[in-house]
């Protein structure tokens, strides 16, 4: 964020919000959830802007970064989340999900163990999934328990033809 000079977040799919609160506090930002998870943040923490997902219309949604840690694997389609954010007026948005290959080795193609999970990526497999949406910026594979792939992305840059 300070890198990039960057002020305002959206947490889309914030879950508890604890990120939100505690390690973004400093930042604009704006948590995304359903019910009822959404009705426990707003009564929670008041003070905190949140927004209910159900209501929202992506073209209305403008931030330096969103920030989507760990839904698009709970999501029955995620295309539609991946159409969803494209359509958000954003500098950057990171994605992170497990890597599946980090978790299962790499003969393990699914179904996933979490039965939470629709699906699991290794890395080049989400890569190249979020290709469809947005241009790369960088890539991380976290090395702890948790065995996360972490893709930094942007929109295409439009080119004049």
């Amino acid at each position: 964020m300070e890198q990039q000079h960057l002020q305002s977040i959206i947490d889309l799919g914030c879950g508890s919000g604890y990120k939100t609160v505690h390690y973004l506090g400093q930042y604009q930002t704006t948590g995304v959830e359903v019910d009822p998870t959404y009705s426990w943040l707003t009564k929670t923490y008041p003070d905190k802007k949140w927004l209910l997902f159900d209501n929202l219309k992506p073209s209305e949604l403008t931030c330096d970064l969103i920030v989507c840690s760990d839904v698009i694997e709970h999501i029955e389609h995620p295309d539609d989340l991946l159409d969803f954010v494209a359509e958000m007026n954003f500098k950057q948005v990171i994605f992170s999900t497990p890597d599946r290959d980090r978790l299962y080795g790499t003969k393990d193609f699914g179904p996933p163990e979490n039965t939470c999970h629709y699906r699991e990526w290794n890395h080049i497999e989400f890569k190249n999934y979020l290709r469809g949406w947005f241009e790369i910026i960088d890539t991380q594979l976290i090395n702890d328990k948790s065995n996360t792939q972490l893709v930094i992305c942007q929109k295409h840059k439009k080119t004049n033809t």
